[in-house]
């Protein structure tokens, strides 16, 4: 019995020692997953509490100089749901470059009230009021004070979901709401007490039903019944030709779980290539010889055919898999040219990042476990599981360090926006430039490491 616990023991710490020996692994089990719940923790919370913070970024150009639109812009900036801006570059953009600012995702909302708004809205007051005063009804008074409408214009980014959308749109809906309420209300009841003063010398005071009973149409103007009747908000898309239909959840979830599904061949793919490290296969490669280069060209030949397989797959299913479950069709725009170099560029990307991790990393456990994590985190930090404009300012910097985003992005711009490769380009060329540092870097540390 004391015989086969000593040889236990022995076992133990001959385990303890090899595990506390390989710092990489230890990091891999305690570090990364500690990152990981840092990273999805922060954006959650960031997505769960977005109706609470102000990282949804508006551009509200005011081009009338009346009381009612500085009210709503004064309203916009007290419900504090909005990074507001009103210069661009020290000056206020004209509504064309507002738009492009817009469908570029310099901005998520631009609000434009135009010149002549607060005197169309005094005009459609003014008739309203007169109607009122003369005692006509709620629906008497609707039909008369139609007409031309003062109108808010609102811009959208076509990438926004439409949850968010519909929170900007209901922000900005109350906030006309209350000043339109109160401007209307505040001139009603000094008519009233105007009449109501004249009177009292005549006949005494009245009481409020007797003013209620000579103007029926007072009640709906208070601010819990009153719906809106004068301001009228008026939407669309920044986008290309497509620019005024609303995005779909098809739109936004396959290029961001495609893309997510090719960045994760890295764990296979760096798995596959410490395999033939231990095994000797690629010493016997080397030695016959083919040099390290062409050992991961190779590999990179193979992947990149199973990325845009993984590719192909993604964009049959939002085209003719998804409208079968009652999920609308993938609409994938007009520049195809540009969309496949988006996809092919990540697929290089996501290559590059495997051959390095199988290049450095000593273990397939090590390659699957940090793999994994560094893509789910990557993934996180990218706008994969949530819009990368709903979380914190540190980590919306952070997202710019995602070969992810880039793609993410690139793909977006050519769905949602039309963009063509000119407009794609930069997102292509930091895919591309990412792909050159891993594979230079695999060369490199196989070049100088003795294994």
């Amino acid at each position: 019995m004391i015989d086969r616990l000593m040889r236990l023991s022995v076992v133990i710490r001959k385990d303890w020692l090899m595990l506390i020996r390989d710092k990489a692994g230890l990091a891999v089990l305690f570090v990364m997953p500690a990152v990981l719940v840092f990273v999805v923790s922060l954006v959650h919370d960031a997505a769960w509490h977005v109706t609470q913070t102000t990282s949804i970024s508006m551009l509200i150009i005011n081009e009338d100089s009346g009381v009612l639109s500085g009210e709503i812009v004064k309203k916009l900036h007290e419900l504090g749901a909005f990074n507001i801006n009103t210069l661009v570059n020290g000056s206020q953009p004209l509504p064309s470059q507002a738009r492009a600012l817009v469908r570029d995702g310099k901005f998520k909302v631009c609000v434009i009230i135009p010149s002549d708004f607060s005197r169309m809205f005094e005009q459609r007051s003014d008739h309203l009021y007169q109607n009122i005063m003369k005692g006509m009804s709620r629906a008497q008074s609707e039909e008369s004070a139609s007409g031309i409408e003062p109108k808010v214009e609102v811009i959208l980014d076509p990438t926004v979901p439409m949850a968010f959308t519909e929170n900007v749109l209901n922000a900005l809906s109350r906030c006309i709401l209350m000043t339109e309420t109160q401007v209307l209300w505040d001139r009603i009841s000094h008519e009233i007490r105007s009449q109501a003063r004249r009177r009292w010398w005549r006949f005494g005071r009245e009481s409020d039903k007797e003013l209620s009973d000579r103007f029926p149409s007072i009640d709906f103007i208070r601010h819990e019944k009153y719906d809106g009747l004068l301001v009228g908000v008026a939407t669309e898309y920044g986008g290309g030709q497509r620019g005024r239909e609303i995005p779909t959840s098809t739109q936004h979830n396959v290029p961001a779980w495609t893309m997510f599904a090719m960045f994760f061949i890295a764990v296979p793919l760096s798995g596959h290539l410490i395999a033939e490290r231990r095994s000797g296969t690629l010493t016997r490669l080397l030695i016959a010889p083919v040099g390290y280069g062409t050992f991961l060209m190779a590999k990179m030949a193979v992947y990149l055919v199973v990325c845009m397989g993984q590719f192909g797959l993604m964009m049959l299913m939002g085209l003719y898999v998804l409208p079968l479950f009652g999920m609308p069709s993938l609409e994938i725009g007009v520049n195809h040219a540009a969309l496949l170099l988006v996809f092919s560029a990540s697929a290089l990307a996501a290559i590059g990042f495997g051959l390095l991790l199988g290049t450095v990393l000593q273990s397939q456990q090590q390659a699957s476990t940090f793999g994994a994590v560094a893509v789910i985190i990557a993934a996180a930090a990218g706008g994969i599981m949530v819009p990368v404009f709903v979380m914190p300012v540190f980590l919306q910097k952070l997202s710019l360090l995602s070969p992810l985003a880039w793609g993410l992005n690139g793909a977006l711009d050519v769905f949602i926006r039309d963009a063509g490769i000119g407009n794609v380009f930069p997102d292509i060329a930091r895919l591309l430039a990412f792909f050159v540092v891993t594979i230079l870097s695999s060369i490199v540390y196989r070049m100088f490491t003795v294994r």
